[in-house]
């Protein structure tokens, strides 16, 4: 759906959600850490919710930014609109509707809630989770990488000038980024990264959430610890020891360089994997009309948007397909921001916040013949960070069909 048909769906229940907010009737389901952050609404402090709906049962009872986290049930006679702030949307969309609660009415998408609300009261573009590689080079080779880096036959690090002007592109087209994650590869691998944050600094005051993932195998450079620390960009380290116990002992050195320095961080533990590329064809040959719920589906459970030479993407299986050439971009399938330079701001960010929440030219990426993604409907659970051998690469090349080779 584009950006207008939503818009077109939020203006006449907007008069709702702004009383909501300001006489404190927001509601949330889903008591996840993207409820708390800064939201750059009214004076850009955090949003105030009155309650949480989980489905956690275990939950209940407690309380969460100050609110009571309450069953799902009760969310029938909420006296204000919900934001779900959980990412599994879809589920939740379902369940909602099943207590007869109205989606844009009675309850909203927290992604779409942010955007819409901005372009709706004041005219400003946001953009809720943006992620851009820093590089292509990394110390493992996951074999289900979702941006499919053992792929890229010549890992390199993007040009430090490189990415500074399409950071300055980016947000000539957005006014602001909620979360903008830096990715790799391992990011950390970078030696311009402190370039990188410095210019990032420029920026202070449009990034809500600035973050960087990493696998946890590189100690960042003092610099990097220190400007991490000074700017709040927050580390989140992927936990990938479950797959490979080797792996436990670097991350607790990379662990304590980030406390003693104290930079931010998070260490994301039990990571649920899917398996991203669907080598038995069974997407490819999909009816149309599935390959666009397929796409939607995936594209409401995600949330997240790639960026890198300048193109903004639709999710980062697409770049990456695209930037390892095993599953080029189909034209249409990103916005060229370098292309839209001359034309009017407004315009610009129409186009930007179309691609956002998911207008491609087809309807669907060319990538969702060959991914599961994040659709309930196609996942397959993998071993996490499942590490490529000589035989599982060549068989990744091996179902590629020969114009991907």
């Amino acid at each position: 759906m584009s950006f207008q048909n939503k818009l077109a769906r939020y203006a006449p229940q907007a008069g709702r959600w702004n009383r909501a907010l300001a006489e404190g009737r927001l509601h949330a389901f889903g008591a996840a850490d993207v409820a708390g952050f800064d939201t750059f609404i009214g004076s850009g402090g955090p949003l105030v919710y009155r309650s949480f709906f989980d489905n956690n049962r275990a939950l209940w009872g407690q309380r969460f930014l100050g609110a009571e986290i309450v069953a799902p049930a009760r969310a029938a006679q909420a006296d204000g609109p919900i934001l779900v702030t959980a990412w599994a949307y879809p589920f939740i969309k379902k369940q909602l509707e099943g207590l007869g609660l109205r989606e844009y009415a009675d309850f909203l998408d927290f992604k779409d809630f942010l955007t819409l609300y901005h372009w709706h009261e004041h005219g400003r573009t946001l953009f809720f989770n943006v992620q851009t590689s820093l590089t292509t080079r990394c110390t493992l080779r996951c074999e289900e990488c979702c941006l499919m880096m053992p792929d890229h036959r010549s890992p390199a690090d993007y040009p430090l000038g490189q990415l500074t002007a399409e950071l300055d592109l980016l947000l000539d087209a957005a006014d602001y980024l909620f979360i903008f994650n830096l990715m790799g590869g391992e990011p950390f691998l970078h030696p311009g990264l402190a370039g990188y944050l410095e210019h990032l600094a420029r920026h202070r005051g449009r990034i809500s959430a600035p973050r960087l993932t990493s696998n946890g195998t590189v100690i960042p450079s003092p610099r990097v610890l220190a400007l991490c620390r000074e700017l709040h960009v927050t580390t989140c380290l992927s936990d990938y020891s479950a797959g490979d116990p080797r792996l436990a002992e670097r991350q607790k050195r990379v662990i304590a360089a980030l406390a003693e320095a104290g930079a931010p961080f998070q260490v994301l533990r039990n990571q649920a994997w899917g398996r991203v590329i669907r080598r038995d064809g069974e997407l490819a040959h999909l009816p149309p009309e599935e390959k666009k719920a397929h796409y939607r589906r995936c594209q409401s459970a995600i949330g997240c948007r790639q960026y890198n030479d300048g193109r903004l993407f639709p999710c980062n299986a697409a770049w990456g397909g695209d930037s390892s050439k095993l599953y080029p971009a189909a034209e249409g399938d990103y916005l060229d921001l370098a292309a839209l330079t001359a034309r009017p701001r407004k315009e610009r960010a129409l186009a930007a916040l179309n691609l956002y929440h998911g207008a491609v030219k087809s309807d669907w990426p060319a990538m969702c013949e060959h991914c599961g993604g994040a659709d309930w409907q196609y996942y397959q659970p993998v071993e996490t960070a499942r590490q490529r051998t000589k035989k599982t690469a060549s068989n990744r090349r091996l179902h590629s069909t020969p114009s991907e080779r």
